[in-house]
């Protein structure tokens, strides 16, 4: 295989601490088969249409990564630098820095991009520019799990080709972390990888431990848009969190937009979302609702708060659980009647008893949660409540009857 050498010394230069790396843009790395060999490329990711010339576009399975990415990080980090990005499409397209092997791509394929776009989209909603030594190759699968790909070692031989020699100092290199070891083993001299074992953590590795959450509470000061960000926090604490945001982030800015809020008519959300947040960050907090006030919601969610209550009373030992189950039981619909809504509380109701030691009446509870998500085919949806009824079933020295289940 041979160097494209005028391609390398015309944009080579474009990769390293050297760049100017904008928000939304980032390194990818590529390999394809040509013939008897394999075609490698370094590209730079960019927001902007392609024109088939200096840029390619995307299909495929690299479409679907950028979709999916986009969509994790507009769901997750609240209060976007640019709100006005979610009502115009996004356009990305790619640019060739440097390649190893036959032909040329017109167009890029594969889901090995997944990390790297999600932290691209992140970058570029929350205005903060990427680090110019970070290459992240996973992939993303929609429930923001971080996998292996193909072709690793090629795609990291490409790191070490002499045309980048000295345009990257302290490399980082995030992948999956069944293929940290391979990784290593085939990483330029001096590099560091890293296996960023979910996205929260490759977000922390990439911007900093606590970069988001400083981010978005700067934009408060900004534009004042506090009740926004109370609405934001508060969505992101009852739809779970966790895979952008750590919880302890979402805790984090919660605190301080309650604290700066005054008798705002919002301040109740900031209050929940950082107790809900706190939780499950590891440091519960009690929670007390205003019926009056969750009397005037749609029932899904006041049943998904009914959800958290109880397991604040669980956490934090609130010293009103027992009415408070009382009142959870009696507001569960009818068996066969269940909606996923009313299958959460449950698995809540289970959790809580066997906190308290009912261990009998958690079982029940926790195996009505569970044939209720079977019924419903909603098997991804079982985890909580069957792993709690498991334990339930092991204190009392049980199995599980899966004939009967």
């Amino acid at each position: 295989m041979s160097w494209f050498e005028d391609s390398a010394r015309q944009h080579v230069g474009q990769f390293g601490p050297g760049s100017d790396l904008e928000p939304g843009m980032t390194w990818l790395l590529s390999v394809d088969p040509v013939g008897d060999g394999l075609r490698a490329a370094l590209w730079r990711l960019e927001p902007g249409q392609a024109d088939g010339i200096a840029h390619v576009g995307f299909r495929g399975r690299a479409r679907r990564a950028l979709d999916v990415g986009e969509a994790l990080a507009r769901l997750e980090v609240p209060l976007l630098g640019d709100p006005s990005s979610l009502a115009s499409p996004s356009h990305w397209r790619a640019r060739r820095l440097l390649q190893r092997g036959k032909g040329a791509d017109q167009v890029l394929d594969g889901p090995s991009f997944g990390l790297a776009m999600v932290l691209a989209a992140v970058s570029r909603l929350v205005g903060l520019s990427l680090p110019t030594n970070v290459v992240a190759c996973a992939e993303v699968t929609e429930a923001g799990r971080i996998e292996e790909v193909g072709c690793l070692d090629q795609k990291l031989a490409l790191l070490a080709a002499p045309e980048l020699a000295g345009r990257v100092r302290d490399l980082q290199i995030l992948v999956a972390p069944d293929q940290r070891e391979l990784a290593e083993r085939h990483a330029p001299p001096g590099a560091v990888v890293h296996a960023a074992e979910g996205l929260a953590h490759a977000v922390e590795l990439v911007f900093g431990p606590e970069a988001l959450a400083d981010r978005l509470v700067e934009r408060w000061h900004d534009d004042g848009s506090r009740a926004e960000a109370a609405a934001s926090l508060f969505r992101l604490a009852l739809e779970g969190s966790g895979r952008l945001l750590r919880w302890g982030a979402v805790a984090r800015a919660s605190r301080w937009l309650l604290d700066d809020s005054g008798d705002a008519d919002w301040r109740w959300k900031a209050d929940l979302a950082w107790r809900i947040a706190a939780r499950h960050a590891g440091s519960p907090e009690p929670i007390t609702l205003d019926r009056a006030q969750v009397a005037s919601m749609h029932r899904p969610r006041r049943l998904t708060l009914l959800a958290h209550e109880l397991q604040a009373a669980a956490d934090a030992v609130g010293p009103q659980w027992e009415p408070l189950l009382s009142f959870a039981l009696a507001t569960v619909a009818p068996l066969r009647e269940e909606h996923p809504a009313d299958l959460i509380l449950l698995g809540s109701i289970g959790r809580v008893q066997a906190a308290w030691g009912r261990y009998e009446e958690a079982e029940q509870s926790l195996r009505r949660a569970v044939r209720g998500w079977l019924a419903l085919d909603r098997e991804p949806e079982i985890s909580f409540a069957l792993s709690e009824l498991l334990r339930v079933l092991g204190i009392q020295g049980l199995g599980l009857d899966t004939e009967t289940e």
